[in-house]
């Protein structure tokens, strides 16, 4: 298979240097539809990089061609479309200073910043804009994800793929970023939140023929004993208390989605 590159863009020169990247998942517009409103904003230092990360699955109207570009970080230069995609993005992405990876999804997860590291690089940039939710993935989960391979990166899961809210503030927070570190000037200024955390686990398991309760909201607690939804005409009842994370019923082939438990913070 003939292997396009990520569309690339570099602005500026010298620190802080950063990263945005939209669209590893063809599915997901709403990345490429930040960068360019991004790249309109005049740079007033630093470097910018912008990383559109798989424009034949988005011209194809798929996620992916191959795999999932998103758990094939470091990437092979040898490998799947998605693999060689990776090998060209890892340099870029390791190199920078901050990295926000902006993704879209199929539940009703709304606002959430996704990390894979606990440092102060990480708690520096989360603190420049003071999202509203925070999880933070363990171990063993997502480790071929972008933000594994970033010095301080997250991934933005704002909302729905077509939501225009999903859209404004996916470019709200990513605009705050740049401007607090100087980098560009914009009217947007972050809103009065307190941040709640979030330690994933485990995922919840979906048994085939699995029909998911579509009640259940992302961020609000589940109850040991609880009905998350039907299996063979009878009811499935939640093992234990948890708080779901990107749960939604097309989401995961084999799972419902994240089981997570509140943190003070990291």
């Amino acid at each position: 298979m003939t292997v396009s590159k990520p569309i690339i863009k570099k602005y500026g020169t010298g620190k802080p240097e950063v990263v945005i990247v939209g669209s590893l998942h063809g599915d997901e517009l709403v990345g490429s539809r930040v960068i360019q409103a991004i790249e309109k904003y005049p740079l007033q230092k630093g470097t910018l990089i912008t990383i559109i990360g798989n424009p034949d699955a988005i011209r194809e109207k798929k996620r992916f061609l191959e795999e999932d570009l998103n758990r094939c970080f470091p990437g092979n230069k040898h490998g799947t479309h998605e693999q060689r995609l990776a090998h060209q993005i890892a340099p870029l992405i390791r190199h920078a200073d901050y990295c926000i990876d902006i993704h879209s999804t199929t539940t009703n997860t709304r606002r959430a910043v996704i990390i894979k590291k606990k440092t102060k690089e990480i708690k520096k940039l989360l603190f420049l804009f003071k999202p509203e939710h925070v999880v933070i993935m363990p171990k063993g989960i997502g480790d071929g994800s972008l933000i594994n391979f970033c010095k301080a990166g997250i991934s933005l899961e704002y909302g729905t793929h077509k939501s225009r809210e999903t859209y404004k503030e996916s470019l709200r927070d990513a605009s705050i970023i740049l401007k607090k570190l100087g980098m560009i000037d914009s009217k947007v200024e972050p809103s009065k939140r307190t941040t709640q955390y979030y330690a994933v686990y485990g995922t919840e398991p979906k048994p085939r023929g699995f029909q998911m309760k579509r009640s259940i909201m992302n961020f609000h607690a589940i109850k040991k004993g609880e009905v998350l939804g039907i299996l063979n005409g009878r009811k499935v009842l939640s093992q234990e208390a948890f708080y779901p994370i990107l749960f939604g019923a097309r989401a995961y082939k084999d799972s419902m989605g994240f089981k997570a438990k509140r943190v003070k913070g990291l």
